[in-house]
């Protein structure tokens, strides 16, 4: 079906001023290890009801974390123009690389206190195989442009690899084997990732510690506020948990130790919602989908390589593709273009 002109027709009547057939469409995928395999199991529903590629559904996509490693697979061309995995092949990549990635030991636990819990060899043997030797600056070319945000811990402050910098300035220009390596190193887990540029050295870090949703750096990158009204922005998270109540009486004479944990949590969450709540309000409800899952009681473990927590995880994504399906159904409406279907998806 084709895009409704802004402020026009019976879709409009309904349900609001649309987007312009020209609009920027924007894709989120937040931060959350083997969790990750959520939006894979939307993202691959997502591209066998429209038909099409995520790489012809979206102009830009956007990824922290594992995040990162779906926005770069996903926005990836061949040498014909096709993208070099479809989000089905990516949700496939979960279940045979986890463990590879997070290749555990009698004395992984140990290292988590003493030093990075994981060798990052086994994650960088699995980008070097998905990803090859291709560029950042080769993103975005004829597919999406891709943004995926990191702490720079060399100069104190966010960096956002962006596709477009990357081929307008050499010096912002890494290997997207690289790039996600950088993504992926969430401290505790995986080492820091050292990129040499061609005038400066980038010492890198998850950036989920202050954008796990990706939501509002994407917003911002793309112009904010004057692309406001010709923005469509889809944002899948990697499942939240609600957790108990914390009532006065059970923290009001909490230490350090006490709070460290629940800490971790909270920032996470909050900023997360806090994104997800701000968006909704700039964007509104025709131009802003968050699709999120409730994990309930499941393990919040995002390293548990395990067949079992991720045949949950699965389930978990394809529960949420069922809930949402009014809400699927209407996000193809509005990002299907013209032009015949990708001939490579099942």
């Amino acid at each position: 079906m084709p895009d409704v002109p802004a402020g026009g027709g019976m879709y409009a009547a309904a349900h609001g001023a649309q987007p312009r057939a020209g609009s920027t469409r924007v894709l989120c995928i937040d931060g959350g290890g083997v969790r990750g395999l959520i939006p894979a199991v939307v993202l691959a529903d997502l591209e066998r009801r429209s038909g099409r590629s995520i790489a012809r559904l979206f102009d830009v996509v956007a990824g922290t974390s594992t995040g990162a490693i779906l926005a770069v697979g996903l926005a990836a061309l061949d040498a014909k123009g096709l993208p070099r995995h479809t989000a089905e092949e990516l949700r496939q990549m979960y279940h045979r690389h986890s463990t590879t990635i997070f290749a555990r030991s009698s004395l992984h636990r140990l290292r988590g206190v003493v030093r990075e819990r994981y060798s990052a060899t086994g994650l960088e043997g699995v980008l070097s195989h998905y990803l090859g030797d291709l560029r950042l600056s080769d993103i975005g070319q004829v597919g999406p442009d891709v943004l995926v945000p990191t702490y720079d811990l060399m100069a104190r402050r966010p960096y956002l690899f962006d596709s477009r910098m990357a081929r307008a300035d050499p010096d912002h220009d890494y290997l997207l084997r690289d790039v996600v390596r950088a993504a992926a190193a969430a401290p505790t887990y995986f080492e820091p990732a050292v990129l040499e540029g061609r005038t400066e050295t980038r010492v890198l870090i998850d950036g989920g510690l202050f954008a796990n949703n990706p939501g509002m750096c994407a917003f911002a990158a793309l112009g904010g506020g004057q692309l406001a009204g010709d923005m469509v922005m889809v944002s899948i998270g990697t499942g939240s948990h609600e957790g108990e109540p914390l009532t006065f009486e059970h923290v009001h004479d909490w230490g350090i130790a006490q709070w460290f944990l629940p800490m971790l949590s909270i920032t996470h969450d909050g900023l997360a919602q806090s994104i997800d709540e701000q968006l909704a309000q700039l964007l509104g409800p025709t131009r802003y989908h968050r699709l999120q899952a409730p994990l309930g009681h499941m393990r919040r473990d995002l390293d548990d390589p395990s067949p079992e927590h991720l045949a949950d995880l699965d389930r978990c994504g394809v529960d949420l593709v069922t809930r949402s399906d009014a809400a699927l159904e209407e996000i193809v409406e509005l990002l299907v273009r013209r032009g015949p279907p990708d001939f490579r998806l099942p």
